[in-house]
């Protein structure tokens, strides 16, 4: 799977495959035949996210297990690139990217995002294949920078290693900023306000509007993401954004719209975000003293 490929994966039918490299599927399966064999191995996979399940004794032999689906999570130099088996582990026991659960596990990516917030989280995969393209030279090394597997680099001898992986150490750190309880139960509301009003959209929101509500949406997670980061912009970004919220629920109300398809719904959302705008007044006018958190564990 190509660096650029492997980052489209999100923009799919499923978190696993790409819209995109099923289609070749089309001219030898039919429709129908692969629908059912897709969803049958999705929900073949929900079962395998655990460590209480242990060894299934010869099923290991045939079938993906939670033992070795752990191992495909890990980022331990010798678990790297192993186990791609949906629901049969025999394909990476014959083309040799099997390898057995042995010793700790060390789940994650290879190098930390540590930030909480979803937007860059899904993004700065992109972002880290244009630097390294930007300084790559000569203009089949840059092609191989998005076309080859993820990590590629001239002076990897055209391929990654796992010698470039770091050294997995135990304990693994978590990223881990400490808000204040009072900033989490902040965050807690609005996000479930956000999931909330999420499905509960007027039914004749236009294409400008759905455009506006996704742009808000990931406004807000970002936003909230920024608390629970402890940034520096943090309050700033989130009292510019329970205004906007706020200024743009009174307009539709004057304008005799709604942010919601309930009335009630609407009317605690503005609510809420006029009481968040007070909070933040107060907040800038009582700092430095106020602090949003702690120290990074």
């Amino acid at each position: 799977c190509t660096s650029f490929m492997q980052q489209f994966q999100w923009i799919s039918l499923s978190t696993e495959e790409s819209q995109f490299m099923n289609l070749p599927l089309a001219l030898f399966v039919p429709p129908a035949a692969f629908l059912v064999h897709y969803q049958l191995n999705l929900l073949y996979q929900a079962w395998l996210h655990t460590e209480v399940v242990g060894s299934l004794g010869p099923l290991e032999y045939v079938l993906n297990t939670p033992t070795h689906h752990r191992v495909h999570h890990g980022h331990n130099r010798r678990y790297m690139s192993k186990n791609y088996g949906g629901t049969l582990i025999i394909w990476d026991r014959m083309f040799g990217t099997f390898h057995e659960e042995r010793g700790p596990l060390a789940y994650g990516l290879t190098t930390a995002v540590n930030t909480w917030d979803p937007v860059w989280i899904q993004f700065q995969h992109f972002v880290c294949i244009w630097r390294t393209f930007w300084r790559t030279h000569g203009l089949w090394n840059k092609v191989s920078v998005c076309l080859a597997e993820p990590g590629w680099a001239p002076s990897k001898h055209e391929h990654r290693s796992t010698q470039d992986v770091p050294q997995v150490t135990q304990p693994v750190p978590k990223y881990d900023r400490r808000v204040t309880m009072p900033w989490a139960c902040y965050v807690m509301v609005h996000f479930a306000l956000v999931l909330i009003t999420s499905r509960q959209l007027p039914k004749n929101l236009g294409m400008l509007g759905t455009v506006g509500r996704l742009g808000t949406t990931l406004w807000t997670l970002s936003s909230l993401a920024a608390i629970l980061d402890c940034r520096p912009t943090a309050a700033l970004m989130e009292l510019y954004r329970c205004m906007t919220v706020l200024g743009t629920g009174l307009l539709l109300w004057l304008s005799g719209g709604h942010m919601t398809s309930s009335l009630a719904l609407t009317h605690i959302t503005l609510a809420c975000h006029a009481c968040s705008v007070v909070v933040w007044i107060l907040y800038f006018m009582n700092s430095p003293k106020v602090q949003l958190g702690g120290k990074t564990d």
